[in-house]
Order: structure tokens, then sequence, then C-alpha cells
């Protein structure tokens, strides 16, 4: 693989198709474009909708704790794969119920693997001396209250420690049922901006 060739995952967290989430997260990408471009290096973009992925949800039987597999054959085995070969992953999400979406949780509980492989068994499942940046965005839709994204940023943390990826920012916006962002120029071009530094932080020096 070309030393200047970056892979980016985006994970749409969102099962709404034109989301305010997805729609932030697709000016990060923009962003990584144009970082791209300017540094001479190629990307590769995923786009991962954990709604429509065949994803068991984790019933805490412990087999990864003893084997590093887990016990159900659906999707989530070529994700790890796909996470462990990212250089950059970004995780866009509303906030539902003061939480994240069940089927984003889903995918990331099933992450366990992962860990057990490392903490447990001492053989990581996932490449530990691999460089990664993670980006974590959260939208609610209700004016701003304390704790309104506590649980997404808990989670998205723990999710971005599990497979060995620094998290370079977190950005959380608010009220977004009264914004349009169409017109918000400058929150755009902030976000923009993101997907640029995750990019430049791989440009050779």
């Amino acid at each position: 693989m070309p030393e200047n060739l970056l892979q980016i995952t985006g994970i749409k967290g969102s099962p709404r198709s034109e989301s305010n989430s997805s729609r932030l997260l697709e000016e990060v990408l923009t962003g990584c474009d144009r970082a791209a471009e300017k540094t001479d290096q190629e990307i590769i973009k995923n786009i991962i909708k954990p709604d429509e992925r065949e994803i068991s949800a984790c019933i805490a039987c412990f087999h990864c704790d003893r084997t590093g597999e887990c016990i159900f054959r659906d999707d989530m085995p070529e994700l790890i794969k796909t996470f462990n070969r990212s250089d950059i992953i970004i995780v866009a999400s509303p906030i539902f119920f003061n939480g994240m979406p069940s089927t984003l949780k889903k995918m990331i509980d099933r992450c366990q693997p992962i860990w057990a492989s490392k903490y447990r068994l001492k053989r990581p499942i996932i490449d530990r001396h691999k460089k990664r940046r993670g980006l974590l965005l959260g939208c609610a839709g209700a004016p701003e209250y304390q704790d309104q994204f506590t649980a997404l940023k808990t989670v998205g943390e723990m999710f971005f420690k599990t497979i060995n990826t620094r998290l370079l920012a977190k950005k959380f916006i608010p009220n977004t049922d009264n914004l349009i962002l169409e017109q918000e120029s400058e929150l755009l071009d902030e976000f923009r901006k993101l997907g640029e530094k995750l990019v430049e932080e791989f440009a050779r020096k």
C-alpha cells in the first residue's frame, strides 16, 4: 500500500439519511479531500451506517474473553477489520434519549473482542502500533442543557480507546432543530477545518 494513501472511515450513527450529524460528517470529509490535495495524499473513504448492517446485540457471554472472537457471525468481524485498516475514524451521532442511537451503541458493544484480545488474552486483534486519529461529532436537536452529550462522550471515548485511535477532537452542537445548517457558513467551515486537520496529521514532514 502506498505510503501516502490514507484510509478514512466515517460512521454515520443516525438512522435518518438526511440528518444533521450526517451532514456535518460530509463537511469533515470535504475538508479531508481538501487537505489531501494540498499535501499530495490519496484517500479511500468508507462509510459505515450501523442501522444498515447485520449486527447482533452483545449478550455478555464472555466467549471473546476466552477466544478473542465473538460467537455471532454477522457483519462485525469485517467492521473490526475495517477499523484496524483505517488511519482516520470519524463517528458522527445524534442524541437519542440523552444518548446515542441504539444501532450505533450495538456496534460499539460488539467491539468487546478487541478489548478482550488486548487486555484479557494479551493477543490483540487490532494493530496497537498503527497510527490512527479520530474525531467524535455529536448533534442534539434540543437547546443546550447540562450533561446533554455526556453519554455520547463517555461511550465514544471508550470506543476510540478500544480501537487504538487517538481522539484529535470532540465537537458537540446543541439546538440543531433550530438551525438551518446551509445558512451556518462559519460552523460548516469549522467542520471542514477539522477534516483538514485530521489529514494534515499524516502529511510527510
